[in-house]
């Protein structure tokens, strides 16, 4: 079973509450890490029953199967291929009759069909889709609503997401300074229209042939100006392996939240791994806020300081210290790819000084100021992410709910320590009279 499906198994148990959330959540990245199938976990662990199953997979596979026996038409199309599954429906391979033309359709499944809320959400998608007209980012063409079923037509993508290139080979730092200057310019475009993608990772990254990157799932991207509402509401936390430090906190969110994803995802693409590695979401929270900005050139000597400045500096905790625009990261991506350095980084050395020039190391220093220091960066361990060809946002509750124990956590923590200054002070007191 693909991670896809996985996903959206998930997003039914946690829509129907047949399983606690925190529960669902952790065991889907046991399934992530270990390639294990969701369901098996779930039966082995007594969290579902087989009957239950049943129930899910009928309710999952169903909608696929009457897409593609051709029981549930879309008017104008001939579905051809399933190119993959998310947390909300799947997505086909499709023609369009009226021009021959190849285009991508999403369903949305039967379960989230009839959900006002998923509804709402997916109609939005496809209104942030629809004003979108730019080479970097995937276009759509309409929406619809077919036998109850809704659906998405995009365009079409003969390409590899970012997953499907690791795992093909390592990737140049020319291909990386490429890839990071196609996506600044994109977002540069959605940031005039006030809009925030929320979740930039490899796999929304389609790359052509050519070389030409598309950004692709704006189902989470929202106009800046409703980010107060939504951080209310509590859907604001995209993949936890690329989000950022505000994202992990809940704050209000803008362009500089993506840049730092953005910042991740390169990161991902050009060591193999992604920026910190834990077994569960909320350590990979904690450190995102906490933990020292990784070395990009400890795991890739190859590379250049230059690049390594470029993405340090996406990955800042504080966001004061990224760049401000998707402008003035392209423009340093392009001046990368002329040749020229960078008036910021020192020259570029053949190996990698053990101590780091004290220009980069002070550049790491402001990268972190304002955050405190966290915990040693652990020894590198090195995950192949399963690849998942279609991508959904089903999970955003129970993001929400981890988000939420997160930051309780932390909170008692903060009591914890203060309980126990007081506990220690009315010793020192009772000592001291005693003496």
């Amino acid at each position: 079973m693909s991670y896809g499906e996985d996903r959206q198994i998930a997003g039914f148990l946690i829509e129907k509450e047949w399983v606690p959330a925190e529960r669902v959540v952790y065991f889907l990245e046991i399934a992530r890490m270990t390639e294990k199938s969701l369901k098996d976990l779930l039966i082995q662990n007594n969290l579902i029953t087989p009957s239950q199953l049943q129930i899910i997979e009928e309710q999952i596979h169903g909608v696929q199967n009457k897409i593609k026996s051709g029981k549930n038409r879309i008017p104008n199309y001939k579905i051809v291929a399933k190119l993959g599954t998310g947390g909300m429906g799947s997505v086909f391979k499709a023609i369009d009759l009226r021009d021959r033309k190849e285009v991508a359709i999403k369903v949305l499944s039967k379960q989230f069909s009839e959900d006002e809320e998923y509804v709402r959400r997916f109609r939005r998608e496809a209104r942030t889709m629809l004003e979108m007209n730019h080479p970097n980012i995937v276009r759509a063409y309409e929406c619809g609503q077919a036998d109850g079923l809704w659906y998405l037509v995009m365009e079409y993508v003969e390409g590899k997401d970012g997953f499907d290139l690791l795992k093909e080979k390592r990737l140049s730092e020319r291909f990386i300074i490429h890839i990071g200057a196609q996506m600044a310019n994109a977002m540069a475009y959605y940031d005039k229209r006030g809009m925030v993608h929320r979740d930039i990772k490899p796999d929304n990254l389609l790359i052509t042939a050519s070389g030409q990157c598309k950004l692709c799932d704006l189902g989470l991207a929202k106009r800046a100006s409703m980010d107060s509402k939504i951080t209310a509401a509590g859907v604001t936390l995209g993949t936890p392996q690329y989000l950022s430090p505000e994202q992990a906190k809940g704050e209000e969110l803008d362009i500089r939240s993506d840049i730092y994803s953005l910042g991740a995802t390169l990161f991902h693409l050009a060591t193999g791994r992604e920026p910190y590695v834990a077994k569960n979401i909320i350590v990979i929270m904690q450190k995102h806020i906490h933990e020292k900005i990784p070395s990009l050139r400890e795991f890739r000597p190859d590379l250049s300081e230059n690049l390594e400045y470029i993405i340090t500096k996406m990955l800042a905790k504080n966001r004061r210290h990224r760049y401000q625009t998707p402008e003035e990261l392209y423009h340093d991506f392009y001046r990368l790819s002329k040749g020229e350095k960078l008036l910021a980084s020192s020259p570029v050395k053949s190996k990698v000084p053990k101590g780091g020039t004290n220009r980069m190391m002070a550049m790491k220093k402001l990268a972190f100021e304002g955050e405190g220091y966290g915990t040693a960066r652990r020894k590198a361990i090195s995950l192949q992410r399963p690849h998942q060809s279609s991508k959904g946002e089903a999970l955003e509750p129970a993001m929400s709910k981890v988000r939420k124990s997160f930051l309780q956590q932390q909170n008692w923590i903060h009591w914890f320590i203060g309980f126990m200054m007081i506990v220690i002070l009315v010793l020192i007191y009772i000592l001291l009279n005693l003496i």
